[in-house]
This record gives structure tokens, sequence and C-alpha cells, in this order.
């Protein structure tokens, strides 16, 4: 092997020396390759010699946990209350173990329960779909309807529950998918009745961000009842597609790059971000039932059902035929039998004088209008009796039978349940708010000057 200086550094000639014969042209660039190849392989072996065999040492692979303690573990986290847990592992027991049809159904509607008992309602919609979608007996039925339209309901939709249990039914039949109808069209997009229905629940989701469980479900109750209607569901998409098209051409005016929009997004944001932040605050609330038992056991006089009374009326023309008549009524028969041939009320004559309704502590009168001193009279008077005199009224001269009286009434736990939470909530999230507002005032060295406002006030009436 030689080397030639060729200005740069040494160009070094790895080809072999010819011993003879005429050159092959690139069969020395071949030998070169192969003696490159060998060297190689050598170092390979020399390598494999030094390094530790992991071919015959390989760690063993993690093996799965065994059936029976998937099932022993699935018990033990579900006996310790931990259901989201206990659904995960009921649902690798599902996997490992050799279950009939009918027996994995069961125990994936178990899970399901579990994760729905959890919070965790969309893997409990999964569980619930995967139990459905095996052999199962009749009696499995109902539980997985209800669990999968719980868990739709919890989670706000609506929609995608409507157009599941129609689907649900609809299998095997002709009936059309009435979710794939098209409702609307803007430009290129097309909206279907099923994604109208989103739209919608969507928009009540938003709206109740943040509120009470108790008043959040009234008011979707009551959200859901005004569009329940066909004419309602068409002012809705009228009104929503409204909105879409002046949003659109908002845009295309450029409205929402001005300084005026700017700011008007800037306080809008500001006031999204001041109520967020409270929500989070008041996401921390934890209430126990037992903090509701206390709340209502200190609290048990605001939970009364007052007392009530029924009457009964025989209208007069004048006072004197009243008083007369009065003399005369002794007993609740007499009261009935002189209200059919003498009083001139014909709602209530052919009843008897009977006034349909109650009457409660300082109260309206029904029919007889607001009048303190007839109410007093009614409750100063036993059941059955018959107030001492007559009474003016708009229609003339009453003469009154008190029919029933129902005692105030304390009303149990049980009874007032939604009742307390919803005013516990409320109390509980105004102190939290003021507390946490205190707080930041602190921490942001806030003062408030009102008596300032009230001297400037009064320098305004003064002038």
């Amino acid at each position: 092997m030689t080397t030639e200086p060729d200005g740069k550094g040494m160009n070094l000639n790895l080809s072999l020396p010819s011993y003879g014969g005429k050159p092959r042209g690139g069969s020395g660039l071949l030998i070169g390759l192969s003696i490159v190849i060998v060297v190689l392989l050598v170092i390979v072996i020399i390598l494999q010699a030094v390094s530790p065999r992991t071919t015959t040492a390989r760690q063993p692979s993690a093996k799965a946990m065994p059936v029976d303690e998937t099932r022993k573990l699935a018990l033990r986290l579900e006996k310790r209350g931990l259901a989201e847990k206990a659904g995960q592992a009921w649902l690798a027991y599902v996997e490992q173990a050799p279950l009939t049809s009918a027996e994995k159904a069961q125990k994936l509607a178990h899970a399901a329960e579990l994760l729905q008992q959890a919070g965790k309602y969309e893997d409990a919609i999964v569980a619930w779909f995967q139990a459905d979608d095996l052999k199962h007996g009749k009696d499995l039925q109902p539980a997985i309807d209800k669990g999968i339209s719980e868990c739709f309901t919890r989670l706000g939709k609506f929609a995608d529950l409507y157009y599941e249990l129609h689907d649900r039914t609809a299998i095997g039949t002709d009936k059309v998918d009435e979710g794939a109808r098209i409702v609307a069209e803007i430009g290129p997009k097309k909206v279907t009745v099923q994604e109208f229905e989103r739209m919608l629940d969507d928009e009540l989701q938003k709206m109740l961000a943040g509120a009470p469980p108790a008043q959040a479900e009234q008011y979707r109750k009551y959200y859901r009842e005004q569009y329940a209607s066909t004419e309602a569901k068409q002012r809705k998409l009228s009104e929503m597609f409204s909105r879409e098209v002046l949003t659109r051409e908002g845009r295309e005016r450029k409205v929402d790059q001005s300084p005026e929009f700017k700011a008007k997004l800037a306080d809008v944001a500001d006031r999204i971000l001041a109520q967020d932040v409270m929500q989070s605050e008041l996401g921390k609330i934890a209430l126990s039932d037992n903090d509701y038992q206390i709340f209502y056991d200190a609290r048990k006089g605001n939970y009364k059902d007052p007392e009530k009374a029924k009457i009964s009326r025989i209208l007069l023309s004048d006072e004197k035929a009243a008083t007369d008549l009065l003399a005369t009524l002794k007993t609740p028969d007499d009261f009935a039998k002189a209200a059919k041939e003498k009083s001139k009320d014909d709602k209530t004559k052919d009843k008897g004088g009977e006034i349909d309704g109650e009457v409660r502590p300082g109260s309206y009168v029904p029919l007889l209008g607001s009048n303190k001193e007839l109410n007093d009279a009614i409750f100063a008077t036993k059941a059955g009796g018959i107030i001492d005199k007559p009474f003016k009224t708009g229609d003339g001269y009453d003469l009154v039978l008190v029919r029933e009286k129902t005692p105030e009434r304390e009303k149990p736990y049980d009874e007032v349940k939604d009742q307390v939470k919803q005013d516990y909530d409320r109390q509980k999230q105004e102190e939290v708010s003021q507390q946490f507002i205190d707080t930041l005032f602190r921490k942001y060295n806030v003062t408030l000057y009102p008596g300032v406002l009230a001297g400037a006030e009064t320098e305004k009436d003064k002038k």
C-alpha cells in the first residue's frame, strides 16, 4: 500500500496489488468490499463474546393478574366503596374469565352500575352498550335501558338519548332514521335533526353552568318542556340560524376587528373569567346527607305545613236577611240545606255552599276576597262551626261555615329533602362567596369607602 500527497491530505489506496494478467475492471473494488464485510463480521462476533448473553437471560414478560385474584380485587374495592376502581376491575375480570355470554352481560352491567355510581357516565355507557350487545336474559334488559337513559340524562345529552332509544326500538323494522333528516342548510353545510337537538342541549348546558344541582335539574326540566312542541322548535331553529348569519356577516364586515368590539369583548371576557373563578371556588363545596339533616334539624320551624281550613258560604243580598237566616242555622246540615234554597251564588249553592280550595292564615279567602277580619274569624272558629255574624263581601253579605280544619304540621325531613338541599346549598354558596371575596380583598389590598358615596349623594340632594 502506498500513500501519495494530494495537496489536501493523505489519499489511501485500498486496492490489492495485481499479480499478473490484465486488470478486470471493478473486480478490485469487489474484493475490497468483501474484506470490509469480513472485518465487520469479526467485530460483531467479538462484541457478542464480551457482552451479556441476553438471548438466554431474557426477562420474563409481565403477566396479567390471575382471574381469581382479579375477582377478589374487584370485590374488595367494591366493599370499600371505591366504585370507579371496582368497576374497572370487573371489566378486567370479564376480559379474562371464561364466562358465558349471559354471565358476561351480568358482570358488564354490574361494572356499568359502579362506574355510573362514581359519576363516570361515558365509561358506564360503554359498559352498558357492551352488555346490551351480548345475549342476555330478559330480566337484565330493564336495568340496561334504565342505566343508558340515566347516563345520557346526567351528561345532558338528551338528543343522543332520544335517538338512542329511537334506534333501539327501530332495530329490525322499516322505521325512518328521523335524526338523519336535514333540518337546515347554511352554504354547503347541512344540519340534521339530531345535530339541531344537540345544539339545544349544548345551549342548555351553557346556561346551567355553575348552577346548584337542584336548581339545574328544575331549569333543565322547564327548558325541555319549553321546546317540546314542534312550533317551539321551529322558532328556536330560526333564532339559532338568524344569530349565525348575523355572526357571519359581522365577521365579513370585520366588525369583530374594531376597537369598540374588542373593548366589549374584553369586558365580557372579564365577567366570564370572574364567574369561572368563583364557580371553581364554589365547586369545592362538599355537603353530605348528614350536613343537610343537621341544617334541617336546626330549622324545623321553617318547614311546616300551615294550618288550613275549608269553608262554605251562603250569599244573600242584604244584611238583615243574612242576620235573620243566621239565627235559624244550628248545624252544618242546616247550613247546606239553606245554601241550596237561598244562596245567590250559582257556583256553590248546588253543592250546599261548598267552596273549593283551602284558606290559610292571613291569606286570600277563595271567592270572598281579602278580608283580615273574616280570615281571623275562620281560624278562631272550630270545625263544623258557623261564624256568628254576616260579612260584607264584594257580592253582598255572606254567612260562613267552617267545614274542616287541618292543624299546623311539621314536615318530616324526607318530605322536604329537596327544599332543604336547595336552601342549604344557597346559604353555603353565599357564605363561601363572601369569604372568598374577603380573602381576595386582603390579598390585593382593597379598601372601600362607602360613606364617601353617601356623602356625595347628600351633597347632590342639597343642590
